[in-house]
């Protein structure tokens, strides 16, 4: 397998999310699609450094 591939991939998994409505942080490629705790959906997700 190509290193650099692994590597974009493990960052791209790595991403950080937070719900603007409750404050929740979740990591993953993509913000969930509804947020476990409040239940918004994913487009009340920011990424967070």
């Amino acid at each position: 397998m190509d290193p650099k591939h692994t590597k974009e991939k493990t960052m791209t998994s790595t991403l950080k999310w937070q719900c603007t409505v409750c404050g929740l942080k979740e990591q993953g490629p993509k913000p969930p699609a509804t947020c476990p705790k409040c239940g918004v959906k994913a487009d009340r997700f920011i990424k967070i450094k």
